[in-house]
Formats: structure tokens, sequence, C-alpha cells
């Protein structure tokens, strides 16, 4: 009598209906026809759902990712090396062919490359370890790493507000290859960073913010210091203003105007200067420039390495395209925490200013080298008045650097004949009058120090006519 009943059977209840809502039911469902067609060769493929109607469309990258995760946390198959390469290295592939990861692809993501960084941290401290697995991690890792240069792909408006603290984890986990592992590895890092960091306008922001967030100072400090440790020291400054070519067993040394450098192979020079590049990018936070100034491993304070680094960068060429990048970090160093003044103020560090200052004023002859060469001064500037005049011209007289700077500025005036002085670079254009009065003004803050007041008095005399 009712029009519905309840059948129990052996498997779970179900409702049947009457013949003539069968027949209702049957008459209301679309044709075969109008069913949806399975995907045509070369178009996304899609997923079915619990219908079995193919309507969602199914994500390669994702599933790939999955499965690469898996297997690299099971048991059985976690010891797979080559087997984990090859996939990382189909994750590449695909990843690149639909225009970069996705910001949803970023959780399993960064699960993968905290495992694969964490072989090779382990694989370097062992000393019995055969190679294969930091070998095929550093292969898969630098797959990983070039697709991960596309843009991320954001499919909805609130992703990449949620997706920000895994991005800074993945940026974090991406630092910890600078230090680690062989020297493509810790290039392709680098070059992921500095692209990262160099996007438009629209996320500029948004990835400084990132990278400000990701803890980048120590790995970057140390980064730097293991790309410099396999460079040989820079020879002194010569005396010949002809153009020479010298080979030496590791690297090409060449004299431009008695200005000597040293040549590197292409990948030491692009990590470093990429590492360069992006302390000065995120050297404009505060809390970046603290934790290089007062971290406990790398600070400058502590006399980490960051200080030798810095006197072995500024002993670089002029031409060097890390130089600007090397000024703005210290100039955003000395200004934001003035506590690191007394650290640059060391005799070791100017040493290397008045190299940088010496080889501008001999073959800066672009307007961009005379524009650096004036930030030198006004950063000398700084230095000397947040470390003090009473402490730091001990340091300015003993480097040389101050006779440097007096002999440039007064060369006009004395008629003396300056080595460092000549008319096609000193001229009376605005640029080389700014550098005059900068110099003068640090020198006459550097006379308040009395031993500084009697050598510019009694050695050098008066210049004013």
């Amino acid at each position: 009598s009712f029009p519905h009943c309840c059948v129990k059977e052996s498997g779970p209840k179900r409702w049947c209906g009457s013949a003539a809502m069968a027949g209702t039911m049957a008459a209301s469902s679309p044709p075969a026809h109008s069913m949806p067609q399975a995907s045509m060769s070369g178009q996304q493929s899609l997923s079915p759902n619990a219908t079995g109607r193919n309507l969602v469309p199914e994500d390669k990258v994702q599933s790939t990712l999955d499965k690469l995760l898996r297997m690299m946390q099971h048991r059985h198959t976690q010891d797979a090396f080559e087997r984990h390469g090859m996939l990382a290295q189909r994750v590449a592939g695909l990843a690149t062919s639909e225009g970069g990861f996705a910001l949803a692809h970023l959780p399993v993501l960064s699960d993968i490359l905290g495992i694969l960084v964490g072989r090779i941290q382990q694989a370097s401290g062992d000393a019995d370890d055969s190679g294969q697995a930091q070998a095929y991690s550093s292969d898969a890792l630098q797959s990983l790493m070039q697709a991960m240069q596309l843009p991320f792909i954001i499919r909805t408006s609130s992703e990449q507000l949620r997706s920000f603290p895994v991005l800074t984890s993945v940026m974090s986990t991406v630092a910890a290859c600078l230090s680690v592992g062989p020297l493509e590895l810790r290039t392709a890092a680098a070059r992921l960073l500095r692209v990262f960091s160099e996007s438009g306008s629209e996320l500029g922001a948004y990835h400084l913010q990132v990278l400000e967030n990701s803890m980048l100072a120590e790995p970057l400090v140390q980064g730097l210091a293991l790309a410099l440790s396999v460079k040989p020291p820079a020879p002194p400054l010569g005396d010949s203003a002809e153009l020479s070519l010298m080979q030496t067993s590791e690297s090409t040394v060449t004299v431009d105007n008695g200005v000597s450098r040293h040549d590197f192979a292409q990948p030491e020079a692009e990590l470093t200067t990429g590492i360069v590049a992006l302390l000065s990018t995120v050297s404009s936070s505060h809390e970046v420039c603290a934790a290089l100034v007062y971290d406990e491993q790398v600070g400058l304070l502590q006399n980490g390495s960051l200080t030798e680094s810095l006197s072995i960068l500024l002993k670089s060429h002029p031409r060097d395209p890390l130089v600007p990048d090397l000024v703005h970090l210290i100039w955003n160093i000395v200004e934001l925490v003035p506590d690191s003044c007394p650290a640059l103020a060391q005799e070791s560090v100017l040493n290397g200013f008045s190299a940088l200052f010496e080889a501008h004023c001999r073959i800066g002859f672009a307007s961009r080298a005379k524009e650096v060469r004036n930030d030198l001064v006004l950063v000398l500037s700084l230095i000397l008045r947040g470390a003090g005049p009473e402490n730091a011209a001990d340091a300015f007289l003993q480097s040389g650097l101050a006779e440097t700077l007096y002999n440039v500025a007064t060369a006009s005036e004395t008629m003396m004949p300056a080595e460092l002085v000549k008319p096609f670079v000193q001229t009376n254009s605005q640029d080389d009058l700014d550098m005059k009065r900068s110099i003068i003004a640090l020198l006459c803050e550097l006379c308040i120090n009395e031993d500084a007041f009697r050598w510019l008095v009694f050695e050098k005399g008066s210049f004013i006519p």
C-alpha cells in the first residue's frame, strides 16, 4: 500500500520505488549520447567522480609528486635513489610543460625537498658513504629547482596568502643547499633564489616578505664563505698601465691599468655574484641586517665569516658585476644597524675599501663606476661616524686609506703629481665634485682625532692657497 518500501537484503539498505516511479526516473535520465565524452588526445585527462562521470581534470603533477613522496618514505623503496631521481626529473618535466608548479603543490614539494637536502647533508658528514645517495639527490634537486624558476601558478584568490608559510619553508630549504653538495647544486640554488627575488612589481613585495621570513642570513653567509674559499688570493695591485695576460695554474690573471683581477670559472662567478645580489636584496630588512651583525655564527660583531668575506670581496675588480650590490649591502648594514661600524672599521676591511677605491680611480671611466666610487666614500663616512673618529682614526691611517683619500681630494690644489688622479678620469663634472666634497668632509671629521689632525697638518700641510 506504500509507494516506497525498504527492502532488507544481505547488502546495504536501498530504496526501491514502484514501476511508475522507475519509468519516470528512466525518462528523466539523459540519453547516452549526451554523456561527457572522454578527452581527446593531447588534452588533459579527466578523473572520474563518485558517479563514474569524468568531470574533474586530473592534476598529473600532483599525482606524480604524491607517488614520489610515497616512494621516498616507504620502507621498501626509500633506498631506491636512482628511481627517485628519475621520477623527480619526470615531475620537473611535467611542471615545466604546465608552465610551472602551482602553489597547491608546495606542501608535498616541501617534504620532498627536505628529504633530498637531508640526504645530501647526511652523506656529506658520513665518510663511509659511497656517494650514490648524494649524487642522485643532487640531480633530483637540480631538476626540481630548474622547474621552480618558473612563476608559481595561483589558482584561487586566497591561495597566495594561505601558502605563505609553506613557501617560506621551501625557500629556507633551498637556501640550505648553498653550503652543501657539489658546486652545480649550490649554483642552482643561488640561481633559483635570485630569480625569485627579482620578480615583477606585482609580486616583488610578496616575494621579498617571503625571503625576509625565510631566515636566509646564516645560510647565505655560509654559502658565500664556501664559494670564496675555492678562490686563490688576489695578487697585489701592479704598477703597469698596459693590459697583459698571465696564465696561472688555477685561474687567469688580467692586469688592466695597474688593477689585477682573477677571471674564475663561470660557475664560481655566478654563485658568488648571485649570493651577493641576494644579500643586497634582503638587507633592506632591519631583521636581516640585525642577523648579519649579531648572529653568533656569522655576525660581524662576532668576527664571523662575513667579515672575512667582505674583506675579500672588496678587493674585486671594479668592473665585476657584484661590486654595486656589495656596496649597497654594506650601506644597508651600516645605515640600519650602526653597531656594525666598529667591526667594519678594522684595518683588514679598510684595506679592501682602499683597494677598491684606488681601482675605481684608475679605471673608473663610466658614469656608473663614478657613482659606485662616490657611494664608497659615503659608506666610509658612515662607518667613521658610527665607529667614532677617536676609535677608527688609527685604522684609517694604518691602512693607507686616509692618505689615498687626501691625495685624490687635493691633487688640483697642491699641484703635486698623483698617480690616482688622471685628467680624463678626474674632471670638473658633478660626480667628481661631489666625490671631492665628500672626501674633504670625511677628512675634517677624521681630524677630531689628535693623531689624525697632526698627520694632516704637519705631514701633509695645508692645500688652501
